[in-house]
């Protein structure tokens, strides 16, 4: 169901091949774009019809948060009925984006573009979020092991599509150390904190949290291990309020 997801990843084409059928009878990404984007225009204009009915009912009891979602709703309707997607409708607040976002309203959800394309392909406008892509090559890589890629000398777009991925969920990553010999990576929504960080791991380092010491992935490796980065005094202790940042690695005190 698309409606529960956080992001869309689109694939457009971008490559010749008489032997792939093509059901627009040209090579337009672009193209590809506006047509996806009208049906998903169209899947938030009967969302909107159907909650509109439901929120005016409520509407006509002097609600007040029901009359300002009312008016919010019949002005994001106005907008998508002229082309535009929630991003685009600059007078939407940061808090009206909030307010909606239980809706699940599908051009709201941030868009990332896989442009399949052959080497030298035309891709996007700028003004597009998205990654050139030869996925034919990068299915034949997946099938290699480690040292048969290095070996080819080809590194494969699939690492950097995962960072893109990141990027438009806002996500960050964290590392912890078992014991000072198994290293595990752990996903957090950028912007939070330690205990928050705990939590992921285990409801216990949330809910029992202390402190944590933390330091950058590349600092530690620069001191060689976890007691020696203690010995040169780079380790940080961070209290419950301090923000995890990308890349830091964290030992829990609880």
């Amino acid at each position: 169901e698309i409606r529960n997801c956080d992001a869309i990843l689109e694939v457009v084409r971008a490559f010749e091949d008489q032997n792939v059928e093509n059901v627009l009878g040209e090579i337009n990404p672009e193209k590809e774009i506006e047509i996806v984007k009208i049906e998903l225009l169209m899947k938030d204009l009967e969302t909107l019809d159907n909650l509109l009915g439901k929120i005016e009912k409520d509407a006509k009891s002097k609600d007040k948060q029901s009359l300002k979602k009312l008016e919010i709703l019949k002005r994001i309707k106005e907008n998508i009925s002229e082309g535009k997607t929630i991003p685009e409708i600059n007078l939407l607040t940061d808090e009206e984006k909030s307010e909606i976002q239980e809706y699940q309203f599908l051009t709201q959800k941030p868009i990332f573009y896989i442009v399949n394309a052959n080497n030298g392909t035309k891709t996007l406008s700028p003004k597009f979020n998205y990654l050139p892509m030869n996925l034919k090559d990068e299915e034949g890589l997946s099938e290699l092991g480690e040292a048969e890629v290095k070996e080819l000398g080809v590194k494969p777009v699939l690492d950097q599509l995962i960072l893109a991925c990141y990027n438009i969920l806002d996500l960050i990553t964290f590392f912890t150390v078992a014991g000072g010999k198994e290293t595990r990576a752990w996903t957090l929504k950028r912007g939070l904190k330690a205990p928050e960080a705990g939590g992921v791991v285990h409801t216990d380092f949330k809910e029992k949290f202390i402190r944590a010491e933390v330091i950058n992935w590349e600092k530690l490796i620069t001191a060689g291990n976890w007691h020696r980065a203690r010995e040169l005094g780079w380790l940080k202790i961070a209290g419950k309020d301090y923000i995890v940042q990308d890349g830091d690695v964290i030992e829990f005190n609880i």
